[in-house]
């Protein structure tokens, strides 16, 4: 893996982003210029498996990572652990970059995506939390992640039980916050219009396949904004995917007006039929 072509992709990435007026800064003066060199590989993996199993076995938790992931005591004992391990060996900015980019390249090779989003969405949080400030390097490292998943996969199938973390991955790239058409355009250059039309492509697959349910409000949310952009001409799919999230309960209060003539009616009927369970819920 060349990490120097992931990174110097990220930072063209990085600035075609600008235009959100996130604080980005501090990634315009960090820059890996060559391989860095450790004296042994356990020494440039963040050993976040390692570290999750100490804390999870330390406190006698009943519970697997899947439940703790967003534990306060869990990320605060990973926040301590990342500080020390990271200041034992002297890591540099550069050096954590280039440590996470191996770790998170690493963990996709080895499990399957809903295992890497378990482990790495934890990492990420602590290491975008202000105690990690004083590297110079917060806040960057989601969407980093994000990246390099959605560069690993580009070429390769989504399994079923992988396809909801892919899109949880997938939505932070393209963001709505991002769908400013001058804008926009500049993300489709560096990912290419077919990982867009991937990217949909696999929410109307989770739509179509899986059962939803509350966790499912912001995929919804973030659809109907992608839904109405226009920025490419599969409207057929999409319109699909749109009375699939209606059929199962997500619905907007009118009918859009991109929606074909073929569905309007069963939206409409969808809708008359949520107003009434609404109306019936509110006279119990």
């Amino acid at each position: 893996m060349n990490v120097q072509k992931i990174y110097n992709r990220f930072d063209h990435y990085y600035n075609s982003h600008k235009y959100i007026g996130m604080d980005w800064n501090t990634l315009t003066h960090i820059r890996i210029k060559e391989p860095l060199r450790f004296k042994s590989k356990k020494n440039i993996l963040i050993p976040i498996e390692k570290f999750s199993c100490k804390i999870l076995q330390s406190h006698k938790f009943n519970e697997n990572i899947e439940t703790i992931i967003n534990d306060k005591l869990y990320l605060n004992e990973l926040k301590e652990y990342l500080t020390k391990y990271f200041t034992f060996y002297k890591f540099s900015s550069d050096q954590i970059i280039y440590s996470f980019i191996l770790t998170v390249d690493t963990l996709l090779k080895k499990y399957n995506l809903k295992k890497v989003f378990l482990l790495i969405m934890p990492l990420v949080d602590t290491m975008e939390s202000t105690e990690f400030s004083f590297y110079n390097i917060n806040n960057h490292f989601t969407e980093l992640a994000a990246f390099m998943i959605e560069d690993y996969y580009h070429d390769k199938e989504i399994g079923s039980k992988d396809r909801f973390y892919y899109i949880s991955f997938c939505m932070i790239i393209f963001s709505p916050h991002s769908l400013l058409r001058h804008s926009f355009k500049r993300i489709l250059k560096i990912f290419g219009n077919d990982s867009y039309k991937r990217f949909l492509n696999e929410i109307c697959l989770y739509v179509k396949n899986e059962e939803l349910s509350e966790k499912d409000k912001e995929l919804f949310k973030q659809f109907i904004i992608h839904y109405r952009s226009n920025f490419i001409n599969e409207y057929d799919k999409l319109d699909e995917c749109l009375i699939n999230f209606a059929r199962k309960g997500f619905i907007c209060d009118h009918v859009p007006n991109k929606l074909g003539s073929k569905y309007v009616d069963e939206y409409i009927s969808l809708i008359l039929m949520k107003e009434l369970k609404n109306e019936h819920i509110r006279n119990l």
